[in-house]
């Protein structure tokens, strides 16, 4: 089984956050990583969890429904497809979702518009580790998820840590072509 992770992997939670708070988007590799783990407002001020994620949750579903790919995502798509099909596995989406009911709507709806509504191998949980095991493999862009289904004890899965700037990995690097190269 192929599992890859929704927001971060396949479409850009970051940017529609930062727009939704009026908070200037620059997607910039060189920016030190830890940078990407705080919220700030557009005057750049820290926003609390609360106050940042209240403004998702008031944005209703339409807000999770309507983010955009990455520009590398049909090719991602279509590479975890391929290798899925040649192993003879099936291929799943996985996302988090946050603590209101409408991320799991919104979700399902971007789901459906990139890759159709009769797809409905998607698993929406925070506990990707589940879906750990012997011959599954999962691309996530936070490490700790990574770790987690790699773990014996959750089953030992494989999991290929996405690059991204809010991880270590994502220095100058083609992820299409990295993510090849691992597969």
């Amino acid at each position: 089984m192929y599992i890859c992770d929704l927001d971060g992997c396949v479409f850009n939670f970051v940017k529609a956050s930062y727009e939704l708070h009026n908070r200037p988007y620059v997607f910039d590799e060189k920016i030190r990583y830890d940078y990407w783990h705080d919220w700030y407002d557009a005057d750049g001020l820290p926003m609390s969890n609360t106050e940042f994620w209240g403004k998702i949750d008031a944005a209703g579903p339409d807000f999770w429904a309507n983010i955009e790919p990455y520009e590398w995502t049909e090719e991602l798509i279509a590479t975890l497809v391929d290798a899925a099909s040649k192993d003879n596995v099936p291929f799943f989406i996985a996302t988090s979702p946050s603590k209101h009911a409408y991320s799991t709507a919104g979700k399902v709806a971007s789901i459906q518009k990139l890759l159709g509504v009769d797809f409905r191998n998607y698993n929406i949980t925070p506990c990707k580790w589940c879906m750990s095991g012997p011959d599954r493999v999962l691309i996530d862009d936070f490490k700790s998820n990574c770790d987690a289904f790699e773990d014996e004890k959750n089953g030992g899965g494989r999991a290929f840590l996405f690059p991204q700037p809010w991880n270590t990995d994502h220095y100058n690097i083609d992820r299409i072509q990295a993510l090849k190269d691992w597969l």
